[in-house]
């Protein structure tokens, strides 16, 4: 679904933004293989990053509630 005059509509998207989006995909790509090359061409776990982030949040809260 996409709302009348928004960026992401056909006839909403200026040629501004469609330029600014192409800078931004480029630059993202770029940044995307500098990480793949520094790890080697093993992408990150997110899903691990994720638990551990959750496990510290949780960790706090057990100091703070003394639980």
């Amino acid at each position: 679904m996409s709302i009348q005059g928004s960026p992401t509509s056909a006839s909403g998207a200026s040629k501004l933004d469609l330029a600014r989006w192409q800078a931004w995909l480029a630059e993202s790509e770029s940044l995307t293989a500098d990480i793949l090359e520094r790890r080697e061409g093993v992408p990150m776990d997110v899903d691990a990053l994720w638990r551990a982030a959750r496990a510290d949040l949780e960790a706090r809260d057990d100091r703070i509630t003394d639980r």
